[in-house]
């Protein structure tokens, strides 16, 4: 009789902990439950680097993406086109990319056509090369409200579809800020600390 009250609490254990366990390793999987389709992963597409590498410290923030650290940003010329690679890190370690060509953008291999990522990224201030611009220090929409500071800076402030647009360039640093939405894309030499005294003595 014990050894029969015994295998039986044993069983009920066993299987309270076996439901206790299915339990939880569902949990992590609801997503694949719903009536949403499971999005298939897309590789970014392989560019061929033309030009060495250029550290940079970037801050980006938005609805889509948020990121600070050094990155390297890469580029191919081609004949109507430039692509761009920027290798984000973190803590030293290559976390991933954004890779732009004439037709996509990737973020970290969630790749999508440039005019769609672009309104997800920016907000109703977008059009497609619009975050190719920043990145190669362009002219953003055609130029608009461009105008050059006492320092040589050139920078543009203008309103676009009813907000306010902050985008200044100089040598080693490219800012752009939507003063309404809160997005910012900075973009800044990167200066290894061990030989920053040795560049402010200079």
């Amino acid at each position: 009789m014990f050894f029969t009250n015994l295998l039986n609490n044993k069983s009920a254990i066993l299987s309270s902990i076996l439901i206790a366990f299915f339990l939880v390793s569902c949990a992590g999987t609801k997503k694949f439950f719903t009536n949403q389709p499971v999005r298939a992963h897309k590789q970014a597409p392989q560019i061929d680097i033309s030009t060495p590498p250029d550290f940079k410290i970037i801050y980006i923030k938005s609805p889509t993406f948020n990121y600070y650290d050094y990155a390297l940003i890469r580029t191919e010329e081609n004949v109507d086109y430039t692509n761009i690679m920027v290798e984000l890190f973190k803590l030293g370690k290559n976390i991933g990319n954004i890779t732009i060509t004439k037709n996509q953008i990737c973020f970290m291999n969630d790749c999508a056509k440039k005019w769609p990522a672009s309104k997800n990224f920016f907000g109703k201030v977008a059009y497609a090369n619009l975050f190719d611009d920043i990145i190669l220090g362009k002219d953003i929409f055609n130029g608009k409200g461009k105008m050059i500071n006492a320092d040589g800076a050139l920078v543009q402030r203008f309103q676009q579809s009813g907000q306010i647009i902050y985008y200044l360039r100089k040598q080693d640093h490219i800012l752009f800020q939507n003063l309404n939405t809160g997005v910012v894309i900075s973009i800044d030499k990167y200066i290894d600390p061990a030989k920053q005294y040795d560049i402010e003595d200079e």
